[in-house]
C-alpha cells in the first residue's frame, strides 16, 4: 500500500477509535446524568440522540479495530510470504493479543447498544410506550433490554478504552502498570470530557429550535403527562449536569497526561527538538485553548443561561470547545504513532 491511503489508514484507524471513544462516552453520559434535570420532553429527546449515538460508536469501534488490524498488517508484512500466514502470525504477537480483546470488547459494545435498539422494539411490539419519568434522575423506557444493553455497551466500550495503553507508548514504560494505568486514566478522560460535551451541545441545538419554534420562551412550560416544567429551565440543568464531570475529567486528563510525559521526555528541550515533542507542543497548546474556552463559559455563560441570548451565546461557544476538543483528538492520533525519541 502506497500514495495517500497510506497515512490515511496510519493516523485514521486511531482517530476513529477515539471518535468512538468519546460518541459512545457522551452517549452513555446523555442516558444517565445529563438528563436527569431536563423537561420530560426534552429528557426523552435526549435519550433518543443518546441512543442514536451510542450505536454510531458501536459501529465505529469495531470498524476502527478492524483498521487498526489492517495497518499492522501492511507494518508486519512478508511480501515472500502468503497474506493468510502473516495475519496468522501476527495474531500470535503480543500485539496481536490485545487487539483480539480489544477487537472482541468492541463487538459486546456493538452488541450491547444495538441492544438498546431492540429493547425499544421488543416495548413496542408488547404495546408499550416510553414511560414519561416523574422527576429527576429517572430514564425514559423501562425495557429489561434496554437497560442490559446499556450496562454491556458499556462495559465493552471502557475495555476497549483500554487498549490504546497495552499497544502504544505505555507500553514500554516502566513501572508497566503505573505507565498503563495512567494512559487508560487519560485516555477516559478525555472521552467523558469531550464525549460529554457532545452531548451538551446536542442538547443545547434542540432547545434553541424548540426556542425558535415558541416552545421554550422565557416563563413558558412545557406540559406533559408527567407535569410541567419550566422549558427555559433545560440549558441551565443540561450544562450544570455536566458541569462536575467535565472538572474531574479535566482535572484527571492534566494529572494524568502531565505524569506520562513527564516520564517519556528527558529534558523540556524536546517539546520544541523533536517531532513527538513538537506534536506534543501543538496538542497542549489546543487543550489550553479549550480549557480557557471552557472557563469562558462557565464564568460568562453559564449565569445568562434561561435567556434567549445567553441560550444561544453558550450554544456556538460550546460549538467551537467541541470542534476544538476533536481538533485535539486528531493530533494524539499522529502523537501516538510518532516515535518520543
Amino acid at each position: 500500500m502506497s500514495g495517500p491511503l497510506l497515512p490515511l489508514l496510519e493516523y485514521g484507524a486511531s482517530w476513529l477509535h477515539f471518535v468512538a471513544l468519546v460518541t459512545g462516552a457522551g452517549a452513555v453520559l446523555g442516558r444517565t446524568v445529563l438528563s436527569s434535570g431536563l423537561s420530560p420532553v426534552r429528557r426523552d429527546a435526549l435519550h433518543r440522540a443518546a441512543g442514536r449515538a451510542a450505536r454510531a460508536a458501536g459501529m465505529l469501534g469495531v470498524v476502527a479495530f478492524a483498521a487498526i488490524f489492517a495497518r499492522q498488517l501492511v507494518e508486519f508484512r512478508d511480501p515472500f510470504a502468503p497474506l493468510s500466514e502473516d495475519a496468522r502470525l501476527l495474531l500470535r504477537t503480543d500485539w496481536g493479543a490485545a487487539w483480539r480483546w480489544g477487537s472482541v470488547a468492541a463487538v459486546v459494545a456493538l452488541a450491547g447498544f444495538w441492544g438498546t435498539a431492540l429493547g425499544t422494539a421488543h416495548g413496542r411490539a408488547h404495546g408499550q410506550t416510553p414511560a414519561r419519568a416523574p422527576g429527576p434522575g429517572a430514564t425514559s423506557g423501562g425495557s429489561p433490554v434496554r437497560a442490559v444493553g446499556w450496562v454491556v455497551g458499556t462495559l465493552g466500550l471502557v475495555v476497549t478504552a483500554a487498549y490504546p495503553a497495552f499497544t502504544g507508548h505505555a507500553a514500554a514504560g516502566e513501572p508497566r502498570a503505573v505507565s498503563i494505568g495512567l494512559d487508560v486514566l487519560h485516555v477516559l478522560a478525555a472521552s467523558v470530557w469531550i464525549g460529554g460535551l457532545g452531548m451538551v451541545v446536542v442538547g443545547l441545538r434542540a432547545s434553541g429550535r424548540a426556542a425558535g419554534d415558541g416552545a421554550s420562551e422565557p416563563g413558558s412550560e412545557s406540559t406533559t403527562g408527567a407535569g410541567t416544567l419550566p422549558a427555559d429551565r433545560d440549558a441551565s440543568a443540561l450544562v450544570h449536569a455536566f458541569s462536575p464531570f467535565a472538572m474531574a475529567a479535566v482535572a484527571a486528563l492534566i494529572v494524568s497526561g502531565v505524569a506520562a510525559n513527564l516520564r517519556m521526555m528527558d529534558s523540556p528541550a524536546v517539546l520544541l527538538t523533536t517531532p513527538w515533542g513538537r506534536l506534543l507542543s501543538l496538542k497542549l497548546f489546543v487543550v489550553a485553548g479549550v480549557l480557557a474556552l471552557g472557563a469562558r463559559n462557565w464564568r460568562r455563560l453559564t449565569p445568562r443561561l434561561g435567556t434567549p441570548d445567553g441560550d444561544r451565546d453558550m450554544t456556538r461557544s460550546a460549538t467551537l470547545e467541541l470542534v476544538l476538543g476533536h481538533v485535539v483528538l486528531v493530533v494524539t492520533a499522529i502523537l501516538i504513532r510518532t516515535s518520543p525519541g
